[in-house]
C-alpha cells in the first residue's frame, strides 16, 4: 500500500469515528420543575439550569394543560420555544425566528387545544398556528399582521388580528411605511382564510385592541378629508386632522347561549362630566337621549327600544364602558329595571349588577353575570349589611342574611352570617354562622387575602335593643380553598 493510500484510509477511519461518536452522542432536551418554575437543559449526564427561561402555563393557570419556555442564545445555539406537558415532561421544541424572547409572542386558544407562534419582521408579522399537545403546524398567515395588534383568539378554530395592506394607499403620507390602510379581519385556520371584520375606507381605518365574550373591541382612526391623513393626529391636543375613537363589533359566529341574537344596535360613548351615548350606523353616529350614570370608574346605560324610540332592535339591555370609553360588555335586563350601580372582579370576569329597589342595602338585589360567557347569569344575591369583598376573579365575601333565626330586634330582622360565594362552581360557603345571640359580618379583606370579620354578640336575645351591651370583636379568617 502506497503512502498516499495509507493516508486515506486513516483519514476515512478518523471520519467514522468522529461520526460514531456524533450518532451516539445523546440529544439536548430540557425538562422543568414545575413547583420551582425553572427549565434545565440535559446534554449527556449533564444538567444546567436555564436561567432566562421563564416557565408560562398553556390553558387554565390553576390546572395547565401544558408549560413552555422561550430558550435564547447564549444559552442556546439557536432560538427555540421548548414545550412541556402539564405534569412538566418535555414534549419538543419549535424552532423560532428572532433575537430576544421579547420578539416572539406565543397566543394560546382559550381551551388551550392551538397556540400562535409569531415570526417578526419589523412591525409586523406572520403567525404560525399549531396544535397542542401534539405542536402539528396547522396553518401560516401572511407576513402582514400588525405586530402590536393582536392577534386574539375568538374560538379554537379562528381569531381576529389587525392586517395593513397597501392595496389602496393614503395621499401625501411623508412615511413610507404608513401609506396604506388597517382593517380588522378574521382568520380560519381550516379553511387557511382572512375574512374582513371590519372594512378601511379612503377616510378611516381600524385597529384590534381585544376580544371578550363575543365583544370585539377596536380603535378607528378617521379623517374628514382624505387628503387630511399626512396631517397628523388631532386628539389629546394635537393640532393634526386626524382622529380616533374606541368602537366595537360582534362576533358574527358568537353564540352565547341557545337562542342568542346578536343585537343590531352599535354604540360609543363620549366619557368626561356630560357622557354622551351615540348609535352607531357604518361611519356615522347619531346622539342619543339616554341617561348615562358613572362611579367614576365605569359609565352605564340602558338601551331598550320600549323606552327610545331611535333603538329599533333592542331588547332591554344595561350598556358598560370603562372610563377611557372602551366598551366592557353588555348584559340582558328584564323590562323596566332600574340599575343602581355595576362593579366588576378582578380581571373583569365576573359583573355585579346591583338594581336598587330602596335606600336599604337588604333591599338590593345584586345579579352576577359571567363576562366569558356572553354575560350568563350566575347568581343573585342579597347583601344584608357592608360590601362585597372579591378574594379573587371568581369569588367575594359578604354578609348574608340567615332566616333561621329571627331578632326580636335589631337593624336586619335577622341573624347575620360571614359567607364566601365562588361563581365559578355556584357555591356559597358559610365561614361563621349567626343565630340567636351572634351575628358575624364580614368588614374587609388583607393584602394576603385573610378575611376580617367582625363579631357581634350578646348575652340574651332582648339585648339586642341595647347598643351598650353589645360585645364586638374582630376575627382574621384564612380563605378557603377555590372551588
Amino acid at each position: 500500500m502506497t503512502l498516499k493510500n495509507t493516508m486515506r484510509c486513516l483519514a476515512a477511519a478518523a471520519a467514522a469515528v468522529l461520526l460514531t461518536g456524533a450518532t451516539l452522542a445523546a440529544p439536548v432536551r430540557y425538562v422543568c420543575d414545575i413547583s420551582e418554575a425553572v427549565v434545565y437543559q440535559i446534554s449527556g449526564r449533564t444538567k444546567k439550569a436555564m436561567p432566562d427561561a421563564e416557565l408560562i402555563a398553556i390553558g387554565d393557570p390553576f390546572e395547565p394543560g401544558g408549560y413552555f419556555a422561550k430558550l435564547m442564545p447564549p444559552h442556546v445555539r439557536k432560538p427555540a420555544i421548548a414545550f412541556f406537558s402539564g405534569t412538566g415532561e418535555f414534549i419538543k421544541t419549535v424552532s423560532i425566528n428572532a433575537q430576544t424572547a421579547e420578539e416572539t409572542r406565543v397566543i394560546v386558544s382559550p381551551h388551550g387545544t392551538r397556540l400562535l407562534i409569531s415570526n417578526l419582521n419589523g412591525e409586523y408579522a406572520s403567525w404560525d398556528a399549531y396544535s397542542f399537545p401534539a405542536l402539528k403546524r396547522l396553518a401560516s398567515t401572511p407576513e402582514s399582521v400588525v405586530w402590536s395588534m393582536g392577534p386574539f383568539w375568538l374560538d379554537e378554530d379562528r381569531f381576529i388580528c389587525t392586517v395593513y395592506s397597501e392595496a389602496q394607499k393614503k395621499r401625501n403620507m411623508p412615511d413610507e411605511a404608513s401609506k396604506g390602510y388597517s382593517q380588522a379581519e378574521i382568520f380560519n385556520i381550516a379553511s387557511q382564510t382572512f375574512t374582513p371584520l371590519q372594512k378601511h375606507s379612503l377616510t378611516d381605518e381600524y385597529y384590534v385592541t381585544g376580544v371578550q365574550g363575543g365583544l370585539i373591541r377596536m380603535t378607528r382612526y378617521y379623517v374628514k378629508d382624505a387628503a387630511h391623513w399626512a396631517s397628523g393626529f388631532g386628539g389629546y391636543e394635537g393640532d393634526g386632522e386626524v382622529f380616533g375613537e374606541l368602537v366595537y363589533r360582534w362576533d358574527p359566529e358568537w353564540e352565547a347561549y341557545p337562542g342568542w341574537e346578536t343585537p343590531k344596535d352599535l354604540f360609543t360613548l363620549e366619557t368626561g362630566e356630560k357622557p354622551q351615548a351615540f348609535l352607531v350606523s357604518g361611519a356615522q353616529r347619531k346622539k342619543l337621549n339616554i341617561k348615562v350614570s358613572s362611579d367614576g370608574m365605569y359609565y352605564w346605560f340602558i338601551a331598550d327600544r320600549n323606552t327610545n324610540a331611535e333603538l329599533q332592535d333592542e331588547e332591554p339591555a344595561v350598556y358598560i364602558f370603562n372610563s377611557v370609553g372602551a366598551i366592557v360588555t353588555r348584559a340582558p335586563l328584564e323590562e323596566g329595571t332600574r340599575v343602581y350601580s355595576v362593579s366588576f372582579s378582578p380581571e373583569e370576569r365576573v359583573l355585579l349588577v346591583d338594581y336598587g329597589y330602596a335606600d336599604s342595602p337588604a333591599e338590593h338585589i345584586y345579579d352576577l353575570y359571567r363576562s366569558d360567557s356572553g354575560m350568563k347569569h350566575i347568581q343573585s344575591l342579597r347583601l344584608a349589611d357592608g360590601n362585597f369583598f372579591w378574594l379573587d376573579s371568581w369569588r367575594l365575601a359578604y354578609t348574608k342574611m340567615n332566616i333561621e333565626f329571627k331578632r326580636p330586634s335589631g337593624k336586619t330582622g335577622y341573624a347575620l352570617d360571614a359567607v364566601v360565594y365562588d361563581s365559578a362552581v355556584d357555591l356559597f360557603e358559610t365561614l361563621q354562622g349567626g343565630d340567636e345571640r351572634t351575628d358575624f359580618r364580614v368588614t374587609g379583606v388583607l393584602e394576603d387575602g385573610s378575611i376580617l370579620i367582625e363579631k357581634d354578640s350578646v348575652e340574651s336575645p332582648e339585648e339586642w335593643s341595647r347598643p351598650e351591651k353589645h360585645r364586638r370583636t374582630t376575627i382574621t379568617y384564612e380563605p378557603p380553598a377555590a372551588g
